[in-house]
């Protein structure tokens, strides 16, 4: 038996207003609090509680490009209200480029990682030559120390 795939448009809808816009396969899966860790739902289910934000599918259907069509559409319309909490739309990130995407997001990251390590260790260089030197001291009064040699 072939298993339709039903994506799911949703919103998160805190009490004082605030929206959070979603596409899932998985709504079981999707709709628990620890799902929203590290997002921009987070603080608002710390602050209100997760049974105190409502939550609704708000359509549904079985091609993924217009389930991610609708949830643009909504964050839209919803960010146009000022009342968005997710600016980013989960689209941008399953589309048929997402090799291209994740090839030059990763490399766009390790290069910035690969700057911010440059820039720390040239301004760091000092300090980290003489912690090296008082580890190294360190370890040879330990063993010294543990052998029973006097020094």
């Amino acid at each position: 038996m072939n298993k339709q795939k039903i994506y799911r448009v949703y919103i998160h809808t805190t009490p004082d207003g605030m929206v959070y816009v979603g596409v899932t396969k998985n709504i079981k899966y999707r709709w628990r609090p620890s799902a929203y860790k590290r997002t921009a739902l987070e603080p608002y289910i710390n602050e209100f509680g997760w049974r105190n934000i409502k939550h609704e599918v708000i359509y549904t259907c079985e091609d993924r490009t217009e389930a991610f069509e609708v949830e643009g559409d909504m964050i839209d319309y919803y960010d146009d209200k000022g009342v968005l909490i997710n600016k980013v739309r989960s689209g941008l990130l399953c589309t048929t480029n997402r090799q291209e995407y994740d090839k030059q997001y990763r490399d766009e990251h390790k290069n910035e990682i690969s700057e911010w390590h440059k820039q720390y260790y040239k301004y760091h260089k000092e300090e980290r030559t003489a912690y090296k030197r008082q580890y190294r001291l360190k370890m040879k009064q330990s063993q010294s120390d543990n052998l029973g040699i006097a020094s």
